[in-house]
């Protein structure tokens, strides 16, 4: 049988133990190594104690860091909402500001228009008629109704048809103004429609970019409160880490006194095994001397002790 340990066996307590049992002065060695297990057991009791204590630390940290982070999430996903609604505002405040530049546009245009229909007016003015329109409408009718009704010559009714040409020529300039007056009557209307509805987007649109601003602040503050969150998170999160590695520490060592632990066991199993053999041995050596004493005093040999005589070359 080998007499060196194993070359993993390398610890002081293992291989005192090992010596020990090989040692020809030893004595009952297993008990020992059963106290020396014991001392294993005790303080694998105590690193366990340690490490599950540096474990819970590490878990009760990580549990800390995973509210934070759900927290932040929380946060970013409300500040996403907002950025959401706050771009909505925005691109209403665009649509409201080309609607009303189409307004200002309109009424720039329309403002054209009345400004030169009123120059036309005041340029038309030179050349009104002395007759008002109602005497000039009054005289046309009894022309017409004298052609239409009387027995006239040839050449007075044609007199009479130039007489209704020129008045007519006379009244179209009523007509004209006429018409220009009730257009700029609708262009006023109009302008002043325009001008309405560019106050009504002039205020909605402030409105509008009020709303916006406040949301934009609502969701810087989320996500300055997310970041200062995510400060602490990291910092908890080293906490959770440095725990985690003290536990390793102690893991480590847990494992390794249960492979010391194991390594005496199996010292106890060897032991045991040449306690056992040695007893095998003092046994048979003893049924040996029985059976040669009982056949030198003629005595009848059982099968076992024949078998065991036998063996040894004694028959």
């Amino acid at each position: 049988m080998n007499s060196e340990p194993p070359a993993c066996w390398k610890n002081p307590l293992i291989l005192f133990h090992y010596q020990l049992v090989k040692s020809p002065r030893e004595g009952s060695k297993i008990e020992d190594l059963e106290r020396g297990i014991e001392k294993l057991n005790s303080e694998l009791s105590q690193v366990k104690a340690e490490r599950d204590r540096w474990d819970e630390e590490s878990q009760r940290w990580a549990e800390k860091r995973d509210r934070f982070h759900e927290e932040i999430r929380s946060l970013r996903s409300e500040a996403r909402s907002l950025r959401e609604k706050r771009d909505a505002l925005n691109s209403e405040v665009q649509r409201l500001k080309t609607q009303r530049e189409e307004a200002r546009r309109k009424s720039r245009e329309k403002i054209d228009r009345l400004k030169r229909l009123r120059s036309k007016i005041r340029q038309t003015a030179t050349r009104r008629p002395e007759r008002t329109s109602q005497s000039l409408t009054h005289e046309i009718e009894t022309v017409e109704w004298k052609i239409q009704t009387a027995s006239l010559p040839l050449d007075e009714e044609r007199a009479l048809v130039e007489r209704v040409r020129g008045l007519e020529n006379q009244l179209e300039f009523y007509r004209e103004t006429e018409g220009m007056r009730n257009e700029i009557a609708r262009l006023e209307a109009d302008v002043k429609a325009l001008a309405e509805e560019m106050q009504g987007h002039r205020e909605k649109i402030a409105e509008t970019a009020v709303e916006s601003q406040r949301l934009h602040e609502r969701m810087i503050e989320r996500l300055e409160k997310a970041k200062e969150l995510g400060a602490e998170a990291d910092e908890v999160h080293k906490r959770c880490v440095e725990n985690r590695e003290r536990a390793k520490v102690f893991h480590s060592r847990y494992v390794e006194i249960m492979g010391q632990a194991r390594a005496l066991q199996g010292l106890i199993r060897e032991k045991e095994k040449e306690r056992r053999a040695k007893q095998e041995a003092d046994l048979r050596k003893k049924l040996e001397e029985e059976a040669q004493s009982k056949m030198r005093r003629g005595g009848k040999l059982t099968f076992e002790e024949f078998k065991i005589l036998a063996e040894q070359g004694k028959i």
